[in-house]
């Protein structure tokens, strides 16, 4: 068991340098703050480091003198009820998937970039389903008004206790 802020201040610590030589700004919020969850820690480190490069890596193709706003990643985590899965939202200020592209992020090998090898979004996508989550992009209605593109991580707080993935799946996992 671990609360949540351990895992962002591991993740601001991992991602300074690289934040700094990209001239990006990660925005954390969290509501509660003390938010806790019982799963592999680790894993979820990991899952939140590689959206965060993908978005990094994003948001380095734009000139920062093209962009009128700071270039941003701002990651929130809520959870309405204890009973209620913890969201955790990822989004960033860079250039925006296009329609096209949407339906193949996730695939294995799949990039839009011409130095990607296309496993960054593949594996957190596995990761999150490893910690009986959920990861998808979310549609543009659901972004932050002055964001781009978001992914949406949902996570039961204590995996061990449940028997189905998320509220509203139909399949059970056992």
């Amino acid at each position: 068991m671990f609360q949540l802020h351990t895992i962002f201040a591991a993740l601001e610590h991992l991602l300074k340098y690289r934040l700094a030589r990209s001239g990006v700004k990660l925005e954390i919020i969290s509501e509660p703050d003390e938010l806790t969850l019982t799963s592999d820690s680790a894993l979820l480190t990991q899952l939140l480091i590689n959206l965060a490069l993908n978005a990094i890596n994003a948001l380095d193709e734009v000139e920062s003198d093209a962009q009128s706003a700071t270039r941003c990643i701002r990651i929130q985590a809520s959870q309405a009820q204890p009973t209620y899965p913890i969201r955790i939202s990822l989004q960033n200020n860079g250039p925006g998937i296009p329609a096209k592209y949407r339906q193949r992020i996730f695939q294995r090998g799949f990039t839009t970039r011409t130095t990607g090898h296309g496993q960054g979004l593949y594996i957190a996508r596995l990761v999150a389903s490893h910690l009986a989550g959920r990861l998808n992009l979310l549609p543009d209605a659901q972004l932050d008004d002055d964001m781009q593109v978001g992914f949406m991580l949902e996570l039961v707080s204590d995996r061990r206790q449940h028997t189905t993935i998320l509220p509203g799946d139909t399949d059970a996992k056992k």
